[in-house]
């Protein structure tokens, strides 16, 4: 141990920033001071900002010069400027995992008594973590992994002699290509510390928390001639809280009390309330906030909130620890690469070509794909054939089921997901470094920058960063080993995504400052945000390897030593503002997402008699919450039919008569809901599955002379099983694989109430027959799935298929009831019509029309449904009843009526209980306040 450097003792009687700054004025008696061979080390950088700041506005109004000092934190003692750089972290966890990779773990029983099932890519990158995390705690005491093993007070020698095994076998990987650990150069440095030729001399000022390792380097800098000096802050005439370094002695402060009231302390809700109760708070001092309120963050996760919530004032803000480059667009961009990468679905491949970055590249590789068209492609291969991976959907053909079927933009989107198959394939041959940064060059190529832009700013820093360290990576890497895209951009990515973009500061700004940075504040009012115990004091709990006893025997930093030293930094706060200024701590009961949460027990440092009120404030039932205002809608839908509709199919007049607006938005707007989830068939998918397969039988003449059930079941499964591979591929979701096989049931069931039919004489004359009825000058059209004659009778009925899970009752899918009550103001005169006593409306138009269709080819005809819900329903035919000549011109009077009504744009108003509601995500069940009435612009 050498000789502890001189310490300088200051009363805390007023805010460091001006006892710094005189302290150092006075250290020359020149008209000008000249700390040009001076470096200052400071907790943090921005201390050190402001402490130069401050010397020289002192040092202007005085009218004396400045030769400006070096401010620095300590960590600079344990840099290198010259040839030989540290290692970076990201090339250390690379070879941590290589090392990871390379070894049997089950040599290691101690170490990993439980070997994970999963040992995968994660697990070897999270492990890699936890051992250069670990190294790096250990390298604070002057201490590696052999270190410790060879301590007689090592309880688990076992576990960290397989720790050392590794430890070895990484610094031999390292060498491998030439590296020096991190860790192990910063222990190198300390022996040997670089510093500018020009230092003459050191100046630690409020450093509460020196570790052993930057302890050596000091004192190797002390036997160098070069002058350490110390200096301490604290409550007048009690030096001997503090050891000879300057760090608070825990004994001596872990049951000091504050000089806090209850007044100054606000329990509040969450991270938001939090937020809203600062902004509140320095809104009171208007143009006056800059120079008298200040903002410190305890707890990071209210920064955000903060931000926002001052955003929504005049109040500017300025957040020093700067904008984190993971939230650049590039970031998500490459972030989105490696999801494909990593594991290519369709899903993940579909998200990374709708980024608006990647259409350059496509239009590079075929400057046939065009954007629009390139994301209906995507939406149609999403929802017609549900790939499950990307191999999957490169490999689908498509064939047109009818001549106007459009497949030109499913074509485009698989052609733009092959040329991503090939981009991932190629990222595998070759310097990884190379292949992507020539990915990015074709992706951003002609993509403007603007100067001042903060987006393009982070953008272009990021990229700087990225072509860094992949030259790093590349380097560090031993030549005969393949190249991993995955790994290699992970770590890239988890190292980017920890750096941060410092912005510009204007003049007068409230500084959201963290904990250790409010040292060195020198606002009137303080306000502290996130005062909850976890984060206040920092505590370190469950450790795998560093248990809080091993720590204190090896001599790091311990929970008591954190505790000591916020009690310190808690009551120099307090101090300082005691004649002038104030404190206020706001804290939460719970995070945003309910997870509760503890006052910090710092708050709770006061005289025995005053505990049990602290105790209630702070426990106490909180002020009711601000009633949210009432709901609201900030802007209605408007939309405007632009071109007339020329033909309408049977079914959409349903939509029509369920909810005239509906049906607009429906049909007219071709707006639809999306699912982006989607891994099986929907509704509609899977009874057009089943449809498929039934009109091929119907089409086939020969099955149709078929009576076995057994045969014709096995030509629905062949049938069914060609039906799939077409649609969707040979690789399949186990969804849809299980809706096949649920289709498969239904259709079992099918063959066996088609044998019978066919034995009561029943035979199928036309399947999938088109037809065309023009009304009042539009095209009604349709298609029927199934016609059919009896043999024996002469009987001719026509049947559609239903595939939903329930039995469907004709009558009640195609009228209801009439109560005028409800209904009047409804439905229109031409939806009424009487069945004897009673009124009834249209709900549905669809087998009326068939009859209407086929009433010149068929002079009496039957009509139903072919019901084929899930089994053990009600399968089979099930008949409208009577439909006479008196129904089937009620049904075209309705037809009629309502192609008039199309044809006119009445589209209003909406049915507030429509059949079906496809539309609650943007009607929000108030249509009338959150919409208006189309606007016609078709001439008449």
């Amino acid at each position: 141990m050498g000789e502890l450097p001189k310490k300088h003792y200051l009363d805390w009687d007023s805010p460091l920033l001006s006892l710094s700054t005189e302290w150092l004025i006075s250290l020359s008696s020149k008209r000008s001071l000249d700390l040009s061979d001076t470096l200052i080390l400071l907790p943090t950088q921005q201390s050190g900002r402001r402490l130069l700041e401050s010397l020289a506005v002192t040092m202007g109004k005085r009218g004396g010069g400045l030769l400006s000092p070096r401010m620095a934190t300590p960590s600079i003692l344990l840099s290198s400027d010259g040839a030989q750089k540290l290692t970076d972290e990201f090339v250390c966890i690379w070879h941590w995992m290589h090392v990871l990779q390379s070894q049997d773990l089950k040599n290691f029983p101690a170490l990993f008594p439980r070997i994970s099932s999963k040992v995968d890519f994660n697990w070897h990158r999270l492990m890699a973590r936890s051992l250069h995390d670990l190294r790096g705690k250990l390298v604070d005491a002057d201490l590696d992994c052999a270190a410790v093993s060879n301590m007689d007070f090592c309880q688990e020698k076992g576990r960290w002699q397989e720790l050392v095994k590794l430890e070895s076998a990484y610094r031999k990987s390292m060498q491998h290509v030439g590296l020096m650990d991190l860790h192990d150069a910063k222990r190198d440095l300390a022996v040997s510390p670089e510093l500018p030729s020009n230092v003459k001399q050191i100046f630690l000022m409020g450093v509460t928390d020196l570790t052993p390792l930057l302890q050596t380097a000091l004192e190797k800098i002390v036997n160098k001639g070069i002058t350490v000096e110390l200096v301490v802050f604290g409550p007048t005439g009690e030096k001997e809280l503090f050891d000879g370094w300057g760090r608070p002695i825990p004994d001596e402060w872990i049951n000091r009390k504050l000089t806090l009231n209850t007044e100054q302390l606000h329990p509040v809700l969450d991270e938001k309330a939090q937020a809203k109760e600062i902004t509140d708070l320095l809104k009171r001092y208007g143009s006056e906030v800059y120079d008298t309120a200040s903002v410190g963050i305890a707890d990071a996760r209210v920064i955000s909130h903060l931000k926002h919530e001052l955003s929504q004032t005049s109040i500017r803000n300025f957040n020093p620890t700067g904008v984190a480059l993971k939230h650049s667009s590039l970031y998500a961009f490459l972030k989105s690469l490696l999801v494909v990468m990593q594991n290519p679905t369709f899903t993940n491949s579909d998200i990374f070509l709708r980024m608006p970055d990647c259409w350059a590249w496509l239009a590079g590789k075929d400057k046939l794909i065009e954007p629009t068209q390139l994301l209906e492609g995507l939406d149609e291969l999403r929802f017609r054939h549900i790939p499950s991976s990307l191999i999957a959907v490169t490999k689908l053909d498509f064939v047109k089921g009818k001549e106007s079927e459009n497949i030109s933009r499913r074509i485009m989107a698989r052609s733009a997901l092959r040329l991503l198959q090939d981009q991932l394939q190629a990222f595998g041959r070759g310097r990884f470094s190379v292949k992507l940064l020539e990915f990015l060059k074709a992706s951003f190529k002609g993509r403007e920058f603007r100067k001042g832009n903060a987006k393009d700013s982070l953008w272009r820093e990021m990229f700087i960063l990225l072509k860094e360290r992949l030259v790093k990576l590349d380097g560090s890497i031993p030549k005969n080993e393949k190249s991993n895209p995955v790994i290699e951009l992970t770590l890239l990515l988890d190292s980017i995504g920890c750096e941060s973009m410092i912005e510009r500061r204007s003049s007068s700004t409230i500084d959201l400052q963290g904990w250790l940075e409010l040292a060195w504040e020198d606002a009137p009012h303080l306000i502290i945000a996130g005062a909850n115990e976890g984060v206040l004091p920092e505590s370190t709990f469950g450790d795998k390897f560093l248990p809080e006893r091993l720590r204190k025997q090896l001599g790091l930093r311990s929970n008591e030593e954190r505790f000591s030293r916020d009690v310190w930094l808690l009551e120099l706060l307090l101090s300082i503002r005691e004649k002038q200024g104030r404190v206020d701590f706001f804290l939460g009961r719970q995070r945003c997402n309910g997870d509760p949460l503890k006052p910090s027990r710092l708050l709770f440092r006061c005289d025995d008699a005053e505990l049990p009120g602290r105790v209630n404030h702070l426990f106490s039932q909180l002020a009711p919450l601000k009633q949210a205002p009432a709901w609201s809608v900030p802007w209605k839908l408007s939309c405007a039919v632009e071109v007339p509709l020329k033909n309408l199919s049977v079914t959409s007049m349903g939509d029509y008569l369920s909810c005239p607006y509906r049906f607009f938005l429906k049909h007219v707007m071709r707006m639809q809901t999306l699912d982006i989830d989607q891994k099986e068939l929907d509704p509609r998918g899977f009874g057009n599955l089943i449809h498929d397969v039934l009109d091929a039988y119907g089409a086939e003449k020969k099955m149709n002379e078929v009576q076995d059930p057994e045969l014709i079941h096995h030509y629905f499964a062949k049938v069914l099983k060609e039906q799939i591979r077409h649609k969707f591929g040979k690789q399949i979701t186990l969804p849809l694989l299980v809706q096949s096989e649920i289709a498969l049931k239904r259709l079992s069931v099918v063959a066996k109430i088609q044998a019978d039919e066919m034995n009561q004489g029943w035979e199928i004359i036309g399947t999938e027959e088109s037809f065309e009825l023009s009304i009042n000058g539009i095209i009604i059209r349709g298609r029927i799935d199934r016609i059919e004659k009896n043999k024996k009778t002469g009987e001719v009925r026509v049947l559609d298929y239903k595939t939903s899970n329930t039995s469907n009752d004709p009558i009640k899918k195609h009228w209801k009831l009439f109560n005028k009550e409800k209904h009047e103001d409804l439905v229109s005169d031409y939806a009424r019509f009487d069945i004897e006593t009673k009124s009834y409306r249209w709900i549905g138009l669809q087998l009326p029309l068939y009859a209407l269709a086929l009433k010149q080819k068929y002079h009496s005809i039957s009509l139903g449904f072919f019901n084929i819900p899930e089994v053990g329903s009600d399968i089979g035919i099930k008949l409208l009843g009577t439909c006479d000549s008196h129904l089937l011109l009620a049904a075209q009077n309705c037809a009629e009526g309502l192609v008039e009504d199309v044809k006119a744009g009445r589209f209003w108003p909406p049915n507030p209980k429509p059949e079906y509601e496809d539309y609650e995500s943007i009607l929000f069940g108030e249509d009338k306040r959150t919409a208006m009435e189309p606007e016609i612009r078709v001439a008449q």
